[in-house]
Parts: C-alpha cells; sequence; structure tokens
C-alpha cells in the first residue's frame, strides 16, 4: 500500500517514495502509483503522479549483506472514471499472468550506464549502494521486489521528477 508520509519533496516537482527501509525479507515492497486516475482508493492512498517520467532508484545495503532486488511495473488497462476504483491493479506479490498483469521493468546503472535486465535484477554484496534510472513514461504503477536477501537488509528509495525539473 502507498503511504504518503513516506514522500518527500525536496525540490519543486520532484517528489521522494521510500519502498524499503531496512528490509530483511524477500517480497514486495510499497507500491508508487504513477497514474493516479487509476487508484484504487481503498487499496491505495489517491495521487496524481501522472507528469512523472523520470525515476531515480537509489539502493543500499549494509557491510555483510547480499541482495537481489527486480523493478516491477504495470500498464493498466483502460482509465475507470474519476471517482470510480479500478479493477484491474495487479497485485505485485503473486505470479503475473492473464488477470494479473505485471512485468519486470530494465533499470539502467547510473554509474556505468549498462542495463539492468529486470528479470535478472540489481546484484548486491558487502555494503554496496548504486543509482539506477527507470523510464516511467507510460507506467501506471511501479514497485521493487528484494527476491534474495542474506546477512543484512536493502533500503531503497525512488525519487521521480518531470523531464522539466532541475
Amino acid at each position: 500500500m502507498f503511504n504518503n508520509k513516506k514522500m518527500t519533496s525536496p525540490a519543486k516537482g520532484i517528489v521522494r517514495a521510500v519502498v524499503f527501509d531496512g528490509k530483511d525479507s524477500v517480497g514486495i515492497g510499497t507500491d508508487i502509483v504513477l497514474k493516479g486516475e487509476f487508484v484504487d482508493p481503498v487499496a491505495h492512498d489517491y495521487m496524481d503522479m501522472s507528469n512523472y517520467t523520470d525515476a531515480l532508484v537509489m539502493v543500499s545495503t549494509p557491510v555483510g549483506t547480499t541482495a537481489v532486488v527486480k523493478c516491477q511495473a504495470a500498464k493498466l488497462k483502460g482509465a475507470a472514471p474519476e471517482g470510480f476504483i479500478a479493477k484491474n491493479i495487479p497485485d505485485f506479490s503473486s505470479a503475473k499472468g492473464v488477470g494479473n498483469e505485471w512485468g519486470y521493468m530494465q533499470m539502467m546503472d547510473a554509474d556505468s550506464g549498462s542495463p539492468v535486465d529486470g528479470s535478472v535484477g540489481v546484484q548486491l554484496s558487502g555494503g554496496d549502494s548504486g543509482l539506477f534510472f527507470v523510464n516511467v513514461n507510460q507506467i501506471d504503477l511501479l514497485n521493487f521486489e528484494v527476491t534474495s536477501v542474506s546477512g543484512g537488509s536493502v533500503t531503497l528509495s525512488v525519487s521521480l521528477s518531470t523531464k522539466n525539473d532541475k
């Protein structure tokens, strides 16, 4: 569930969301709603994020930790009229398929410019940290999944911005 209390706005037009804060087990994080008009107000807080096109992912682990983190995304089919609940919000914690449509999303390493295959994920070890870009243009929901972790925890946050932000 998306939690507005974890959102900060360090600069005009930029929003930062904490997805994991010391997560020490496998599983998904907090959904980031990118297109508010699709949001189920029971499952997610309403937030119009439709102007955001770029995401900077900041991930870190303490010394002694090994982990794999993958980016998950969904493009919802058909907008619900404003004020109505969309019925096709996927469950990122369940297997993807018909009726639960989502996929893994490629990230770009901000240091090397190398792509990180979405189904492989970011490999972290021994007090690692990294910055990654995700193109969220045309994406309605974004989440991240820890698929393995041992010896510590994972912290991950996302800063969203529009192409016009400085």
